[in-house]
């Protein structure tokens, strides 16, 4: 077979560079090569990753940067196994991910034979956490899957798609060419975090729990008031009405019993709302205004978080306004959730709905990726670096400029005070952890180990600077402020 021809795998890869897909994540297999013939032919990007969860991860973080769907390419069995976390994630989200993965041969499907990485059914595996998931058996098959899986990319709420193709069909010659599928409309941008009536992410905090149980009507747009938007609990207290605005029907025939549900576009139903409302001088309740009842949430901070916001306030410091910050499930992500300001969107990244672990540093590389000119830090907490920092060395392979703080308090602490919270003696929850510095630099990276917030910002802005990536290791048990 001449290097240009085409087939199946080359239609596949030439129908995604059609639709805006210019790289793709992941790791090439004995199964999916045929996939490879057509990157290079189409002017496709791979990127090699270390492994499968942290190509879908990336592209996380590509679709999440760009605005746009991106892809990942993994082996059948186990490629998909190990990809399934970081898929579950992208769906939980709602991040447009497309995994493409290959299958065995046709003939073997569902029989039991024992090839190479079988699976009873591949495609069942995933259709859980996809909006649309298919299995393609012939060339015209593919196409209208391919067509399928770009409508649910490009949906009002966008989820991640799923196809497998059988390794015999992916090395098939075919008479189709790619097809440019419909564009998805654009998407409003959100006000500042510096608007007056901005309470920012405090719905973990009693004031602004307590608020919404006072208030006569709640209008909840676009959002899922669900138990990681909260935090402290799994249900709001709500007395007065619930308006429910959103996109999602499902979302309108939750737990929550809504007086009034509109199904749309929320930016567009508060536009036409806010029309038909008396305008209204400043923003105020009965206890004040926002700015006095963000001093409420802030009064009850402990002690124990004052290190871990002076990080936060140096990261804001450093970081040029345009940057934007991945992070991962580890507490000082949980405050910044809060306490980190953003004034225009797509600033801060946070992997609350799921909450899987690993997230920050492949999902910043693919946003630094899709931003190339845009600064872009990674910030997880010790435990979490463990699950993916074998892709510091994909950041090392792009000379990527990209500062990875790693936030070390030597342990487990959110569970670890969950623990004490509940009367459980902590058990599980302190681990030895690497020589962070050390390993970095082993990998080829700079690295460096601060222990106050002028140190660390100093370090952050070196780090923005220079090509490559840097692993600052902030210590917090011995973290000065000053």
């Amino acid at each position: 077979m001449s290097a240009d021809a085409w087939t199946v795998g080359r239609y596949l890869v030439e129908t995604l560079a059609a639709n805006g897909i210019d790289t793709v994540f992941g790791i090439p297999g004995v199964h999916n090569i045929e996939l490879y013939r057509g990157l290079e032919l189409a002017r496709v990007r791979h990127v090699l990753v270390r492994h499968e969860q942290n190509a879908v991860f990336a592209a996380d973080g590509y679709a999440r940067a760009s605005g746009q769907p991106a892809a990942a390419f993994v082996i059948s069995g186990p490629g998909v196994t190990n990809a399934l976390t970081a898929l579950a994630q992208a769906w939980s989200d709602s991040v447009p991910v497309l995994l493409v993965a290959s299958a065995p041969l046709r003939a073997s499907l569902g029989r039991g034979w024992g090839v190479l990485h079988e699976l009873p059914d591949q495609r069942a595996l995933v259709a859980g956490v996809t909006a649309f998931a298919a299995s393609a058996r012939s060339d015209t098959e593919l196409s209208a899957q391919l067509r399928a899986a770009f409508a649910a990319l490009r949906s009002a709420r966008a989820r991640p798609a799923y196809l497998d193709i059988p390794l015999d069909l992916l090395g098939e010659p075919t008479t189709l060419r790619p097809e440019v599928f419909a564009a998805a409309a654009p998407v409003p941008a959100p006000p500042a975090e510096s608007h007056p009536a901005n309470l920012g992410v405090s719905l973990p905090y009693a004031p602004t729990q307590e608020l919404a149980a006072a208030a006569d009507v709640v209008v909840a747009a676009g959002t899922e008031l669900s138990e990681t938007d909260i935090y402290t609990t799994t249900r709001l207290a709500l007395h007065g009405r619930l308006v429910r605005i959103d996109v999602d029907e499902q979302k309108l025939r939750d737990h929550y019993a809504a007086g009034l549900t509109l199904q749309g576009d929320a930016a567009t139903a508060l536009q036409r709302l806010a029309g038909s409302a008396a305008a209204r001088n400043g923003w105020r309740t009965a206890a004040g205004d926002g700015a006095a009842h963000r001093a409420r949430i802030e009064a009850q901070f402990s002690a124990d978080s004052r290190p871990a916001l002076a990080v936060l306030q140096a990261l804001r410091a450093s970081l040029p306004a345009e940057g934007a910050v991945f992070t991962d499930m580890t507490q000082i992500a949980y405050l910044g959730n809060y306490a980190f300001p953003a004034e225009r969107p797509g600033v801060w990244f946070h992997p609350s709905g799921y909450g899987a672990l690993g997230y920050a540093l492949p999902a910043a590389i693919g946003a630094r990726i899709a931003q190339p000119q845009r600064p872009i830090v990674a910030l997880a907490g010790d435990f979490g670096a463990q699950f993916t920092l074998q892709d510091l060395m994909t950041a090392v392979e792009l000379d990527l400029t990209l500062p990875f703080i790693v936030w070390n308090n030597g342990a487990l602490a959110q569970i670890r005070d969950d623990m004490r919270a509940a009367g459980i003696a902590p058990i599980g929850v302190v681990a030895r952890n690497p020589d962070f510095v050390a390993l970095a630099r082993a990998c080829g990276a700079s690295s460096a180990q601060l222990h106050d917030a002028a140190s660390l910002a100093a370090a952050l802005r070196a780090a923005l600077a220079r090509p490559g990536p840097t692993l600052l290791e902030v210590s917090a048990t011995d973290f000065r402020l000053s």
